[in-house]
């Protein structure tokens, strides 16, 4: 797990968080890519880790979001989305043109 190269590690992330593949389905890819050998478990260890470190930069973009007087409606959504082991959380979401990437808030 901490011997695999920062790189893999990301793109797991992507392909599950960003491209929204499932675990299995993402692990399956980077074996096929790299030939490593990668279990569904290890994909989401690795996601808790990114988790972990993207944290305060989160939450920094969220406080400022709510800093901001008025988050243009065009581009507000609230919307559900999908989780990849499963199911689906609502979320809001807003972006403003001093912040003009999109970002979102999940219900627990």
């Amino acid at each position: 797990l901490c011997n695999t190269a920062p790189n893999v590690r990301a793109l797991a992330v992507h392909l599950t968080e960003g491209q929204l593949l499932p675990l299995g389905r993402s692990a399956q890819l980077i074996s096929q890519l790299y030939g490593l050998t990668v279990s569904p478990a290890t994909v989401r260890a690795w996601i808790d880790q990114a988790s972990v470190l993207l944290l305060p930069n989160v939450e920094r973009i969220a406080q400022a979001l709510v800093d901001v007087p008025v988050a243009a409606a065009p581009v507000a959504d609230n919307s559900n989305h999908r989780l990849a082991l499963g199911g689906s959380r609502a979320s809001a979401c807003a972006r403003t043109r001093e912040f003009p990437q999109l970002a979102c808030r999940w219900a627990l």
